[in-house]
């Protein structure tokens, strides 16, 4: 088969999460429960893998974009080019607006506006920062630090989502962690859809166990 000109690789941290970003266009996804633990080698051997002219990656944790820079930094007979998205919600947002890396007139001109449009992403992320007995302590986590703490993930998602929605945000995507249970998932579905009526809810399986919840809105 012929190699593409183009190529979108991204990162997942579950397995509902890979096929999420495959669908929407990523033609390899690098899968580990543990992301952080996964290093520019990896990376390089990726890029390398797929020959393609130009690879355009998604790293989608702070610390991977580094290690994703020093891959391209290793093998400079490739172009590669590094979309610093800091989170899968925001990975999944870059993917879900990009058209497919087989559209070579719109491709490179969709990139970069995509390249500026990481910093307007709103995101956040519901995580289990401990377990207590017959409680767990849950918090959201907002450019890196942890706030809206509370015993459960649903109030967090809640209050957090509250202090980001501006009035032009027309979607809400929600990613749902494999420790969620379907009535919670039905639970916390149902009542963002009752206090933002104008909104799109859109919710995925990812299976992530990372996280609670990963959450977008654009």
């Amino acid at each position: 088969m012929k190699n593409k000109k183009n190529v979108i690789i991204a990162t997942s941290s579950g397995e509902g999460i890979t096929g999420l970003f495959l669908e929407l266009g990523a033609d390899a996804v690098i899968y580990s429960e543990n992301p952080d633990s996964i290093s520019s080698g990896d990376f390089a051997d990726k890029i390398q893998s797929m020959r393609a002219e130009h690879s355009v990656i998604l790293p989608n944790t702070p610390l991977l974009i580094e290690r994703a820079k020093e891959a391209a930094s290793l093998i400079p007979n490739f172009l590669v080019d590094v979309l610093p998205t800091r989170s899968f919600a925001e990975g999944y947002a870059m993917l879900a607006s990009m058209p497919s890396a087989e559209e070579e007139h719109t491709f490179g001109a969709q990139f970069g506006a995509n390249n500026s449009l990481v910093s307007t992403i709103r995101t956040v992320d519901v995580v289990c920062l401990s377990a207590d007995g017959f409680y767990s302590n849950f918090a959201a986590i907002l450019d890196g630090e942890a706030t809206f703490l509370a015993r459960s993930a649903e109030a967090v998602l809640l209050e957090a989502v509250e202090s980001m929605v501006l009035p032009d945000h027309k979607i809400l995507t929600l990613i749902v962690g494999e420790a969620v249970s379907d009535t919670r998932r039905v639970f916390i579905t149902e009542r963002l859809g009752e206090i933002y009526p104008g909104m799109q809810i859109i919710v995925y399986i990812g299976g992530q166990k990372d996280a609670e919840y990963y959450i977008t809105l654009r």
